[in-house]
């Protein structure tokens, strides 16, 4: 069970469709370390039986914008047209894209209650991402895995994140 949202975009937090063959699934994993201010990001994505993995550093940003920078690493990397899963564990990062981005917009990308929308910029370039995306004929469907969940190819794209931050 998933609500329509802006750009295309739904959401489920319930049921997670991993065996859904017509579609591309995408994991994404982030480690992060208060210490160094850094984050690592995984993703994993699969098709058809094929996998493809990307990782890569966050230097000196927050835990959520080092979800968001996985998130736009993971849509730059779609080919064409196809739908799309993508699994996180960050409520933020899904309720933000299916939930808050339209009011944020509205609201002049300031939060319901005033404040300015942390990670901005990576919020614009994740709604621009998305309207590209939605006007080409994705059709994309955002969940929220457990963090605790042994899903492998979700486990596999933390592990990914982790290598990134040297943990």
């Amino acid at each position: 069970p998933g609500g329509s949202s802006p750009g295309g975009a739904t959401s489920s937090s319930t049921e997670l469709p991993v065996d859904d063959p017509a579609a591309v699934h995408t994991y994404l994993g982030v480690a992060w370390s208060g210490k160094q201010k850094s984050g690592g990001w995984g993703i994993v994505l699969s098709f058809e039986g094929l996998q493809r993995e990307l990782s890569g550093r966050a230097d000196g940003q927050s835990s959520n914008a080092t979800h968001l920078l996985s998130a736009l690493q993971a849509l730059d990397a779609f080919k064409r047209p196809l739908p799309v899963h993508l699994y996180t564990v960050s409520d933020y990062l899904k309720n933000g894209i299916t939930s808050w981005l339209a009011g944020w917009k509205r609201n002049h990308w300031r939060t319901a209650s005033g404040q300015p929308v942390a990670s901005r910029e990576l919020w614009q370039d994740l709604d621009d991402r998305l309207e590209q995306l939605r006007r080409a004929g994705y059709a994309l469907t955002w969940h929220v895995a457990d963090k605790e969940s042994d899903l492998p190819l979700l486990q596999e794209a933390r592990a990914l994140a982790r290598q990134e931050l040297g943990t």
